[in-house]
């Protein structure tokens, strides 16, 4: 398959999961790329995502495959001729593997106007437990997340952090509310900067995984 590495900015963070795969699909279908179809009475293009984001946060390292019988230089190049201004492929190759299966973490740099970032996240990683509360599908949900936080430091109002993804998700938004007391009074910028599978206890960049380091 190929794999492809794309960046999602601008106002195109607010587009839904299921859209993202259609802005793909009429890409293909508008620089006439090679998109193998599945059977069945209802085929659909063989173009896979990875796991979904929260809308509103903007990434510089998403991943798609797709099964083709372009070369993947030709796939991307198709692709980003005909592509909306807030996509683009950025990195390809090829791959035996699930992006969706095999990512487990993901850093984010995330800017709070206003806040001491330092001191917000000070002493979380040296903490035992983390709860946060939040709402989903209007009940009330109280979760234990220490364990999906990898990384945490905060400088001026900037906060870096690694955080679960997959199976295993944690959303910034919601380790936010969980620094604040769900007491924030700004509203985040959030950027999703790497992506990383795990190997023998290690996070790994994905992009090693994936491309073996070539650019």
């Amino acid at each position: 398959m190929i794999i492809c590495k794309y960046r999602r900015t601008g106002a195109y963070a607010f587009i839904p999961h299921v859209d993202v795969l259609r802005v793909f699909g009429m890409a293909a279908r508008r620089s006439r790329a090679d998109v193998a179809f599945s059977a069945g009475y209802n085929p659909h293009m063989q173009i896979f995502l990875s796991s979904p984001m929260p809308l509103g946060t903007e990434s510089e390292c998403e991943y798609f495959t797709a099964v083709s019988k372009d070369s993947p230089a030709d796939f991307a190049g198709k692709l980003n001729a005909t592509l909306p201004d807030g996509f683009r492929i950025v990195r390809y190759g090829e791959t035996d593997l699930n992006p969706a299966a095999v990512i487990v973490a993901a850093e984010y740099e995330i800017r709070l106007p206003g806040y001491d970032c330092a001191a917000l996240t000070a002493g979380v990683l040296q903490r035992e437990t983390f709860p946060i509360e939040y709402t989903d599908k209007g009940r009330t949900v109280v979760k234990e997340v220490r364990d999906k936080i990898y990384a945490l430091e905060g400088a001026g109002d900037t906060i870096r952090a690694t955080l679960g993804y997959g199976n295993n998700n944690l959303r910034p938004d919601r380790m936010l509310n969980g620094l604040c007391g769900n007491n924030l009074t700004e509203t985040p910028v959030i950027l999703k900067k790497k992506m990383y599978t795990m190997e023998n206890g290690r996070l790994v960049d994905a992009d090693e995984i994936f491309f073996g380091g070539r650019q």
